[in-house]
């Protein structure tokens, strides 16, 4: 049960330090939690892994979509 404990304290230290989530994005959170604590652990590789998602999504983020959303729910 250690490496589970030892796990939940990281995560919740973690969140903790990032208050400005929003429970909707909770997967999205877990999913970049689980990235930064698998392998590759040379942080260059992870970088380049990193990298290498994001240029091979297929989704398209638009910078003034993402702030304009932001915005608005700030009013």
């Amino acid at each position: 049960m250690d490496p589970i404990n030892d796990l939940h304290a990281l995560i919740r230290r973690f969140m903790g330090e990032h208050g400005g989530f929003s429970r909707e994005d909770m997967q999205d959170w877990m999913n970049l939690i689980w990235f930064i604590l698998t392998s590759p652990h040379n942080r260059y590789e992870k970088v380049k892994a990193f990298i290498d998602l994001a240029v091979s999504s297929p989704l398209e983020v638009r910078y003034h979509t993402v702030m304009s959303k932001k915005s608005a729910d700030h009013q």
